[in-house]
């Protein structure tokens, strides 16, 4: 299996500081052991699956934090489109949980980018991040999704403690 350093690192972070406020599921990328599907509706079939997130928390009143991780892959419509499907999604099933969760009426999207890995000459790709994430929290504001906070950290490599500790911050900012 492909290691996943950075994936392992964020779920590092996260996990203390979520402890005692919810339920922390984490994909196997992550080092946990199972797939954490959305679904459009509580219904669960193919139909209704539209993405699988890297970590999920899981609050008393339904899903409060998506977290998806990217190590490779910087393209705005990969970045738009994990938060987008997250967006869409109403519900997590599982069957390690009896009934479907409904995501909760104030849920955190966190995308964590590995920027060691941007091109090193020429590259906008710290800058097309900063607008793109800007204009993903101006959707947010709307208000037409469950997803009320959306933050985007670039992040140099799973070594990088400082800005992965920021990460943690702001979920568990988010979380009190």
């Amino acid at each position: 299996m492909k290691s996943h350093l950075l994936h392992i690192s964020v779920a590092n972070e996260i996990e203390p500081v979520v402890r005692g406020l919810g339920q922390f599921l984490k994909d196997k990328a992550c080092g946990g052991n199972l797939q954490i599907p959305l679904f459009l509706e509580k219904d669960r079939s193919r139909q209704t699956q539209i993405c699988k997130v890297d970590l999920l928390v899981l609050g008393s009143d339904g899903a409060k934090v998506i977290v998806e991780i990217e190590e490779s892959g910087f393209s705005p419509t990969k970045i738009c489109g994990k938060f987008l499907t997250s967006a869409l999604a109403k519900h997590f099933i599982h069957d390690s949980i009896p009934e479907p969760v409904e995501l909760g009426d104030r849920v955190m999207f966190v995308q964590v980018l590995d920027q060691s890995k941007f091109p090193k000459i020429g590259t906008q790709k710290i800058e097309q991040s900063k607008r793109i994430e800007g204009i993903i929290q101006n959707i947010v504001l709307h208000g037409w999704s469950s997803i009320k906070k959306y933050n985007l950290f670039l992040v140099d490599g799973h070594k990088d403690t400082v800005k992965l500790k920021a990460v943690a911050e702001a979920v568990s900012q988010f979380l009190a």
